[in-house]
């Protein structure tokens, strides 16, 4: 993990970065955020409360520096804003099932479940083959580790990671 020391200078932030492994050798870059308020800094951190939040800001990292667009980041991202998808996710996490036996498992109507899996699909999240889901196996860093979150026994929020 870096650690990032912000301050402004010539109406950009520019940002000092130190290696966890050697806090005194840091190297300094321009952020490029233009500002006209001094008071306000804009930096990327995980928040420690949150065990799962380094590992998600690594993932964005990454796939921001292989060129990962911000359409596929919010699509992504947006893959697990509903509670039913990541039931839908623990309910595949190691077996196959098909359509009838997911809507006996979790309860859900025909079309609430179709829409459902149709999200996460289109996301790499689940595949479909013939008659059956399984979890897929998405091709990005962010979308590899939100598909291992939504796996956990523990929902993210109780910083299970």
């Amino acid at each position: 993990m870096n650690y990032v020391c912000t301050h402004y200078a010539k109406n950009r932030f520019v940002a000092t970065e130190y290696e966890q492994s050697n806090a005194s050798a840091g190297r300094t870059r321009v952020c490029g955020i233009p500002s006209r308020k001094k008071n306000v800094i804009y930096r990327a951190e995980a928040n420690t409360a949150m065990r799962f939040a380094p590992v998600l800001l690594a993932a964005l990292e990454t796939g921001f520096n292989q060129s990962m667009n911000l359409k596929t980041v919010i699509r992504q991202a947006t893959g697990f804003s509903h509670g039913r998808r990541i039931e839908i996710v623990k309910a595949l996490n190691g077996k196959s099932r098909s359509f009838e036996e997911l809507k006996k498992t979790l309860g859900m109507s025909s079309s609430a479940l179709s829409r459902h899996l149709v999200k996460l699909e289109t996301r790499s999240f689940i595949q479909h083959n013939g008659t059956l889901y399984r979890r897929g196996k998405p091709g990005n860093p962010l979308g590899k580790v939100l598909i291992k979150l939504a796996s956990k026994p523990h929902s993210a929020t109780e910083a299970s990671m």
